[in-house]
């Protein structure tokens, strides 16, 4: 072939394609055509599902909603959910395991049971009565039906003739005047006459007169009468078609049911299987024998209920339900290949298009029922869409995007600008701007170019582009695996969980007609996002899945979410007003496999996956096919629901005869409920609420019982509730009042006689008292007349008193000019009463200060001032010595240590000393560490005296023994000590007597000379030599072993030491402080301490006081180490008031060490200026809460929530966070318990 005819070839071959295109996707002309099939829903109950037996021979459906099944196992009654056997009360009368023939329920709402054992049971609410044949003396074999005629007459067909009886007695018996004896069928015409099917024929009982239908012969084993008056009769060959005299003979196998239901449609229930009578024409049902997979299934009993519901009875293979569909779906059998539908749209012209995936890309159009379809090789085709201008375009998987427009194929991909070639989602903004969204971008199309990308680059969320949409002020959301982006004009917002989106992981978005954004996060449930809040709708909210995909609004104002389990339905309306704290259940309507779907599974991958067609019917893609959701479809309410039964104190209540009464004195009682529903009975819920103890309604979910303990005697009334599975609410609910039955104790009659006797006991106390206080009238104006005269004595020695009490002022004031020492008398205010000369010589006060207030006088620093307000304030239980650090005029530091009394003469009045340390104190900053070490000593006066120990034993060169606990300080006070000697420039050596080892004591101690053991390689100082000069610290002495307290013996004695290895001794100059958390005395008295070691190293002993002896120093140490960590930068000013308390009320087992830990852990660990509770350590907050936290579950039996909120409140002082430690909730839970419970800030602010 030629260059010419190849391209001519190729050219012929373009255009084709094109020819192709425009055919493919042109209004009308898809390849081929697949009709809709029709479908059907089946069900299946057995003995593995509960049913009693089955061979299902007859069904009802009761005044209440149940469906009544008589099988060759007894009768048995089913909800839609669960089988129960028929409550029987009195033993020995009925028969679990006889054989049903036939159900009948008559005007009177009595139950008529036919049995193959001769007798016939009348069930009336809780009675049993029996008709026995053979003891009427008729030998019947079997009942075959019943019915009801005028008057109450019941007719019972037998194998013996035509029964008629009135009040449970036999009152007429036909045997002769029929066909035949043998009475198969009876049917009670709308005319009012009845048909008597028998083994030879039909008679007509009318006007109590009985004709034989001449024109059929055959036997007749059931009848049906349509609207029109044609009766239908069923015989063993024959369908038989009566309309006046005329008969129609179809032939089928033997006949048992007949039923019709609300489309129109005649089912035959046979020996053979179940068939399908339409247009005349008779034939097999291939759909139910498909479904249970084989053709010789009999069917005894049909019955069609008000929900089209066709209930099937068969012989053997249990009971069957088979329904229309609620839904229009399509899958496989219709052709769609691969089933998954990836993609889904309504056309301009009403037809809906969608694409599945594999094994290569195929494009559907759904028109009028029928499909056509299209295949495109080697493409997996993600998404589809048209937009305004009828420009069709493909999202494709690797291959970018395609557009096809007038026959011509372009394509955008990578390398001429779109982000990937990867397609999730299309969508057509107001201005007609194509987004396309990609596995790492979007693009926006103006004019079929690509005018922008959106990417990380420029401000968009890195992760995958699930979704874009458009509110309506024309912004642009973006919903992408990593959270939402809000593109405004050019500015792009990012939303993720930091600004409280729950869950980032966004699939569909949605602005509903209101104006409310709603968000579908796959994992994360549904989201509204109103007013700049989020709130999230979860699993734990009634939501059938978590892992949502899209959501589109009816024109009813509902929301259809898409889901990995099922399609949800919600009123806009329930959804706010859950999220509004206005309700405590949400009301949802589920759609899955109960409803028609071939799988509950929605497709939620790419964009569109769901539309509105142009009808208002809703598409949705789903991993088998696509589904069509029509919203106008109404459902009828659901069945009021039923009280089964009644436990009062875990025994069975009698609880049908009116107004019951339970027990006496509080109770225990549940109440098992349900409801007849038999259209998806797994998605029911409901709600239940005891009025006289309940506020709100209670969610009760798929449970059906609800459990109240604790109920006092008054009158209660259960109110029961249902919602089916599209949310609808039953017509009525299920009402049940009842009395719990008070002890005497707890009538109004005791009540009465108590108040009367406690009024007549006030009377005679009354009287008596009267009586009392006259004769002690009496008395005490003889005891006035005395105590004038004493008074009046005791006048004049009171002003004798204040006589002296002014000299002793005066006597004070002279006292204290002439002292040398600065005094100062302040009032309860700190207003200055009085100073004295030396106080002012201090100060430089030339003017007089007097009512000034204290603070305005002292130049301290504010931290000290604060100190000192607390002491004066809190006195005299507070420290009445405290240290000053003043700053004078002139710059100087004047330091004072300050002694608060309460005045003699007035305790309204403090008089303050001032001792002058200035010159003691600046000689002591000469050595830094003793200023660090007196100070970390504290401020308790115990240890204030330790203080002057450790000055004192400083200047000696005695053994000092220091006891106390662990982390009490015993190592600082030995280096105090040791810095404050004259040994301070020389070793200061720590020896932990807990690690020495017996095998290296002595070389640890004395050191040792080169060769004098195995590893000797070189002379070894000890530890002793190390110190020569200087101090050992000996820590931990009490645990030292035995020997090592030898050696150590003698060291301490001659004060010399011998190194391993050498003969003679070396002096040493050593002093020794020795310390321990042990009781020497008792290892003394048990062996395991020296004696002699003991009182050698007891010569001067310090006792230091555990911390939780003196928790007034806490707060001093706490300001010590904050300032100690400020090195981590932290701008930490303290502690809050709540955790110091909590410090304050520890009893710190680890001492001032545990206090440092706890601190420099605080500090850690805190993120803002002051330290609060939960940056304490978890062990000491458990403690503390252990202490404090107040039984919630005792008080829930005598509170209820209001009450118990408001406690919690008043206990806490109306802080919110303690509230939430009190009742061991969230946050949010209590803010939703506060507006539940009307509890307002004003509220709050009176427990303050």
């Amino acid at each position: 072939m030629g260059v010419g005819k190849k391209k001519t070839f190729f050219l012929f071959l373009k255009i084709l394609l094109f020819i192709y295109i425009f055919f493919v996707f042109s209004k009308a002309h898809f390849c081929y055509y697949v009709e809709k099939k029709s479908k059907m829903i089946f069900s299946n109950w057995t003995t593995e599902n509960g049913l009693i037996q089955n061979s299902v021979r007859s069904i009802l459906k009761s005044k209440e909603g149940y469906l009544l099944l008589g099988t060759f196992g007894g009768i048995c009654k089913f909800d839609g959910k669960e089988f129960s056997s028929l409550a029987i009360l009195k033993e020995g009368e009925f028969f679990k395991g006889s054989r049903v023939a036939k159900l009948f329920i008559d005007s009177k709402d009595r139950l008529w049971v036919a049995t193959e054992n001769k007798k016939i049971f009348i069930f009336e609410k809780e009675k049993i009565k029996i008709i026995d044949w053979t003891n009427e003396g008729y030998d019947v074999v079997n009942v075959n039906d019943i019915v009801e005629i005028e008057d109450g007459t019941i007719c019972v067909g037998t194998d013996g003739g035509l029964f008629f009886l009135k009040d449970e007695k036999i009152i007429n018996v036909i045997m002769d005047r029929l066909p035949s004896i043998s009475v198969k069928s009876l049917y009670k015409t709308k005319n009012g006459e009845l048909l008597i099917g028998t083994t030879k024929g039909l008679a007509i009982l009318k006007d109590r007169k009985i004709e034989i239908f001449p024109l059929i012969k055959y036997q007749i084993l059931t009848f049906f009468e349509d609207e029109d008056g044609t009766i239908y009769a069923g015989t063993e060959a024959y369908l038989i078609k009566i309309r006046g005299k005329s008969v129609q003979y179809i032939k089928s196998k033997q006949i048992l049911s007949i039923a019709k239901d609300k489309k129109g449609n005649f089912w035959i229930g046979s020996f053979k299987g179940l068939y399908i009578f339409q247009n005349n024409s008779l034939n097999l049902f291939e759909g139910f024998f498909d479904y249970v997979e084989k053709k010789d299934v009999k069917i005894t009993s049909l019955l069609v209920d008000e929900e089209n519901n066709l209930w099937v009875g068969s012989d053997g293979d249990g009971l069957f339900k088979i329904s229309y569909p609620l839904v229009e779906f399509y899958g496989k059998e219709d052709g769609i290949y691969g089933e998954t539908v990836a993609s889904v749209f309504a056309d301009y012209d009403g037809s809906i298009i969608f694409s599945s995936y594999y094994p290569d890309g195929v494009i559907y159009r759904l028109k009028d029922g029928k499909i056509e379809k299209s295949k495109w090789n080697n493409k997996v085709i993600t998404s589809i869409f048209r937009t305004k201008d009828k420009t069709f375009w493909i999202g494709t998987w690797n291959s970018g995007l395609i557009k096809l427009k007038n026959g011509k194929i372009e394509i955008y991909n990578s390398e001429n600008g779109l982000p990937c070639n990867d397609i999730n989602a299309l969508f057509e903004d107001s201005k007609g701007n194509l987004w396309v969204g990609t596995q790492k971008g979007v693009a926006v199309l103006k004019n079929e170019r690509i005018e922008k990308i959106y990417d990380w680059k420029n401000g968009l969320l890195q992760g995958v582009v699930n979704s874009v949409s458009e509110d309506r002020g024309g912004n642009i959301w973006v919903g992408t695996s990593n959270g939402i982006n809000l593109v405004k004009g050019e500015k792009i917002i990012s939303i993720t969980e930091k600004d409280g989106l729950p869950y980032e992981n966004v699939r569909g978005i949605y602005e509903d007609s209101e104006g409310t954004v709603w968000i579908a996060a796959y994992g994360g449930g549904l989201t509204r996002f109103k007013e700049g809040k989020f709130f999230n709708f979860s699993t734990k909210d009634g939501l059938k899945s978590d892992f949502l995909s899209y959501i589109v609004e009816d024109n009813n104002k509902s929301l259809y979410i898409s889901s990995n389990d099922t399609i949800m339905k919600i009123r806009i309306q329930d959804l706010n007003d859950y999220a509004d704290g206005k309700t405590s259940f949400l009301k949802i309507g589920f759609y899955g496999k109960g409803e028609g779907m071939l799988s509950s599974e929605c497709n939620g991958r790419n964009q569109p996956s769901l539309t509105v067609g142009k009808d208002g019917k809703i598409w949705f893609a789903t991993i088998k096919g696509i589904v069509g959701i029509n919203p106008n479809i109404t459902f009828p309410p659901p069945s009021t629901p039923i009280i089964e039964y009644v436990k009062v104190n875990n025994k069975m209540a009698d609880y049908k005869n009116e107004n019951p009464t339970f027990g006496k004195g509080k109770i225990d009682i549940s109440f098992k409920y349900t409801a007849p529903i038999f259209l998806s009975n797994d998605y029911a819920r409901f709600i239940y609420k005891l009025e006289g103890y309940d506020n709100d309604w209670k969610n009760g979910g798929k449970d059906r019982i609800a459990i109240y303990t604790g109920l006092k005697p008054k009158d209660y009334r259960l109110l029961v509730s249902v919602f089916d599975s599209k949310g609808n609410k039953c017509a009525s609910d299920a009402v049940f009042p009842f009395v719990v039955k008070p002890y005497f104790y707890q009538t109004n009659l005791f009540f009465i006689f108590l108040f009367i006797v406690s009024l007549s006991l006030i009377v005679l106390i009354f009287k008596y008292r009267t009586y009392a206080l006259r004769k002690r009238a009496l008395l005490l104006e003889e005891k006035v007349k005395e105590n004038t005269a004493v008074l009046l004595m005791k006048t004049e020695e009171l002003n004798e008193v204040n006589s002296k009490i002014k000299r002793v002022n005066e006597y004070l004031t002279a006292l204290f000019e002439k002292m040398k020492t600065a005094a100062v008398v302040v009032n309860n205010d700190l207003n200055v009463v009085f100073v004295n000369e030396p106080f002012k010589k201090i100060f430089n006060l030339d003017e007089s200060i007097t009512n000034t207030n204290l603070l305005k006088v002292l130049p301290i620093r504010e931290k000290t001032n604060e100190e000192l307000v607390k002491n004066l304030k809190n006195y005299p239980n507070s420290l009445n010595r405290l240290l000053l650090q003043i700053k004078m005029k002139n710059d100087e530091t004047f330091f004072s240590e300050i002694e608060i009394f309460t005045h003699p003469s007035n305790p309204e009045l403090k008089i303050i000393f001032f001792y002058e340390l200035t010159e003691i104190i600046n000689k002591e900053m000469k050595n830094k560490s003793f200023l660090g070490n007196y100070f970390i000593l504290g401020r308790n006066p115990k240890m204030l005296q330790i203080a002057k120990q450790i000055e004192v034993l400083s200047k000696v060169d005695t053994t000092v023994l220091i006891r106390g606990e662990t982390g009490v300080g015993k190592e600082v006070i030995a280096k105090t000590i040791h810095s404050l000697s004259e040994r301070k420039e020389k070793p200061f050596v720590v020896i932990n007597c807990a690690g020495l080892t017996e095998t290296l004591l002595a070389s640890q101690l004395f050191g040792h000379k080169k060769g004098s053991f195995t590893g000797a390689a070189s002379d070894q100082k000890g530890l002793f030599a190390a110190a020569n000069g200087g101090t050992v610290f000996l820590d931990e002495i009490g645990d030292m072993p035995l020997d090592g307290q030898k050696v150590l013996l003698r060291v301490l004695q001659e004060k010399e030491i011998l190194k391993v290895g050498e003969t003679k001794p070396e002096k040493i100059d050593v002093r020794f402080l020795a310390a321990t958390n042990r009781d020497l005395e008792k290892l003394s008295s048990e062996g395991k301490f020296r004696l002699d070691l003991f009182y050698r190293i007891k010569v001067a002993e310090i006792n230091v006081f555990p911390l939780r002896e003196r928790k007034e120093d806490i707060v001093f140490y706490v300001n010590y180490f904050l300032e100690e960590f400020k090195k981590y930068n932290k701008n930490i000013i303290g502690f809050s008031k709540e955790a110091m308390d909590f410090l304050l009320q520890y009893d710190w087992p680890g001492n001032i060490r545990e206090l440092r830990n706890v601190v420099e852990h605080c500090v850690i660990n805190s993120n803002s200026f002051a330290i609060t509770i939960e940056n304490l350590p978890h062990y000491l907050r458990n403690e503390i809460f252990s202490k404090n936290k107040i039984e919630v579950d005792d008080r829930k039996i005598y509170k209820d929530k209001r009450e118990l909120l408001l406690e919690a409140i008043k206990e806490s002082g109306g802080n919110i966070t303690r509230v939430c430690e009190i009742l061991n909730v969230s946050r949010m839970t209590v803010y939703r318990w506060m507006k539940r419970y009307n509890i307002d800030k004003n509220e709050i602010d009176k427990t303050k």
